[in-house]
């Protein structure tokens, strides 16, 4: 993965000192884009093009991946789609986080339906944040007037499984149908009532990534989620340390990307080893896999081994000023 760091002070005067409490960064402004890159095999159809140029993301990618021909032309066909881009504001956390400190971020929709033809084997995802400071906590003025720049860039490989889709049994004396990856017949599968099984995606392991899960084991996917967690620290980015000790800056922030709405699978791995990290998508359905964020200010020292699904390079442009009177 290339690094691109670029940092910028300027105009930087100060009349803050002997703070009470640490300062902070505590809201900011983001941007969440996503895309799709290197579908096999070439029958995939790619849509939605979206240029590096155009975007924060550091490759061409695409929004939606289609493919196969539908068996019901109502349902359409099958594809992958993500929501992108996603803006807003978020606060800062300060302690354990709970479900209100976490904003919208890209959403990936699958339409599970049946279909012929070729299907979709393997693709990426790349997924980029911009997160820019709007509010501090200083006392009595906020000194610094701009930090802006990229997180990083997390690319994550995935292997899909597209499982039998006709119903059991024999039609005009044809069998139909197939066997399950989780052994039942094509068209019993509980989790796909009266027609087919459902599709899998595999992850791919992604190195220096620290992943939880979350998964309670019972029927409701919504429970579940897996997080990726990564700490970065404004003064390795180019923040003056001289500076953030003058304030009393707390400079590491921890991102945490939560990944909810499918059920998480561990066990049918595809070409990869059991145990693997995946979701299982149901058949007959339009399944959407929800992506939300948190921002955590690391009010103690984190392990610097910590590392982010969906995002990469932190790039950091700053800009100080003086507080008018």
């Amino acid at each position: 993965m290339k690094t691109s760091i670029k940092a910028t002070v300027a105009a930087i005067a100060l009349g803050v000192s002997g703070l009470a409490n640490a300062a902070m960064i505590t809201q900011w402004g983001y941007v969440n884009e996503a895309g799709f890159t290197d579908p096999s095999p070439a029958s995939v159809v790619k849509s939605g093009f979206q240029s590096a140029g155009s975007t924060i993301l550091s490759a061409d990618t695409w929004k939606k991946l289609s493919w196969g021909t539908a068996v019901n032309p109502v349902d359409g066909n099958s594809f992958l789609e993500i929501d992108t881009p996603v803006t807003g504001t978020i606060t800062t956390a300060t302690g354990a986080l709970v479900d209100g400190d976490f904003e919208q971020g890209t959403d990936i929709r699958h339409n599970n339906y049946r279909i012929s033809g070729a299907s979709l084997d393997n693709a990426k995802i790349l997924d980029g944040l911009k997160l820019t400071a709007q509010a501090w906590n200083v006392v009595p003025a906020a000194p610094i007037a701009l930090i802006e720049g990229l997180a990083p860039e997390l690319e994550i490989s995935f292997e899909f499984l597209e499982t039998p889709n006709s119903p059991a049994g024999i039609i005009a004396g044809v069998p139909q149908g197939g066997i399950c990856i989780d052994g039942s017949v094509a068209g019993t599968d509980p989790n796909a009532p009266n027609f087919g099984c459902d599709d899998y995606f595999i992850i791919s392991p992604i190195a220096g990534v620290t992943i939880t899960i979350n998964d309670l084991g019972d029927a409701d996917p919504s429970n579940d989620y897996i997080e990726f967690k990564n700490t970065f620290d404004l003064v390795d980015l180019g923040f003056p340390a001289a500076l953030a000790a003058s304030l009393d800056l707390v400079t590491k922030y921890e991102v945490t990307t939560r990944l909810t709405g499918l059920a998480i699978n561990t066990l049918y791995c595809g070409s990869q080893s059991t145990p693997c990290l995946g979701f299982r998508t149901e058949e007959l359905a339009s399944n959407l896999l929800e992506a939300s964020f948190a921002i955590r200010a690391v009010l103690v020292p984190a392990p610097a081994s910590l590392a982010l699904l969906g995002l990469g390079l932190f790039g950091l442009a700053m800009n100080a000023r003086r507080k008018n009177s």
